[in-house]
């Protein structure tokens, strides 16, 4: 149970600890719930089906084993949702964000989001003016879409970690005036737009470990900047004279694992 300004928030949390393969939770979910939890501690997949809408919502954290959703339009039985967790998602979900949403943190997400193509685009995230961090970590994504946030001016923390991104467009970033950190590890992007980082006045840390080509010149147009990972970078395309174009850069690190 929590307590804030809006009164209390009352907590359902479940725990799956035992049960036989395809185990399914159908949910009808009181009015009076606010934050829901389901932890799934087998080794199999569990199941949740939603039938009752919940405006009440504002929570839903989806932790360990998968857990699939029985139906595309899963999130619009919430529509105050502002918060989403999810590690080691069903490969079924096709979401629905809602628009008061402000924070999604998606970990481990080994799934067909985008209905198989890996394609972030304004289809899935387009409208969420409120969006303050956004991780889709250690999935299928491939390419990111001009113009993808360009709606989401309060976006801070942006993440992409251990995807299979090789190339980001010009304006991939576009209107992310608050963006202070942002996350491309483990991708290997060898090719990036001349106008890819343009417009990023707030950006203060990009992490960039395991992209051994990335072309770091076109980072010279965040001015902003003040720490930079880039382990494990290619050696014979490190130029060190151009991080002296970097005007508050404070921290590199540029290690090497041999």
């Amino acid at each position: 149970m929590y307590e804030c300004s809006q009164g209390i928030i009352l907590v359902l949390s479940i725990v799956i600890i035992q049960g036989g393969e395809g185990v399914t939770l159908n949910l009808s979910l009181p009015s009076n719930i606010g934050v829901l939890k389901v932890e799934n501690n087998l080794d199999t997949p569990c199941h949740v089906e939603i039938s009752l809408i919940n405006s009440n919502i504002v929570s839903i954290e989806f932790r360990s084993s998968e857990v699939f959703i029985n139906h595309n339009d899963f999130f619009t039985y919430f529509p105050n949702m502002r918060y989403l967790y999810a590690d080691h998602l069903g490969s079924n979900l096709m979401p629905f964000f809602t628009k008061n949403i402000h924070s999604i943190c998606i970990q481990v997400f080994e799934s067909s989001i985008t209905e198989g193509n890996g394609v972030i685009d304004r289809s899935i995230i387009g409208g969420l003016e409120k969006l303050e961090r956004f991780y889709w970590e250690y999935g299928n994504i491939t390419k990111i879409m001009p113009d993808s946030f360009n709606e989401s001016k309060m976006l801070e923390d942006l993440s992409f970690i251990g995807n299979k991104i090789n190339e980001l467009y010009d304006c991939t970033f576009q209107g992310l005036l608050n963006l202070k950190t942002l996350y491309l590890e483990d991708n290997n992007i060898t090719k990036v737009g001349k106008y890819t980082f343009v417009g990023l006045e707030s950006l203060e840390e990009i992490y960039m470990r395991f992209n051994p080509s990335f072309p770091l010149s076109t980072l010279t147009v965040a001015k902003s900047i003040t720490r930079i990972d880039i382990r494990n970078y290619n050696p014979a395309l490190l130029n060190p004279e151009i991080f002296q174009q970097f005007p508050k850069l404070s921290f590199i690190d540029i290690s090497f694992c041999v």
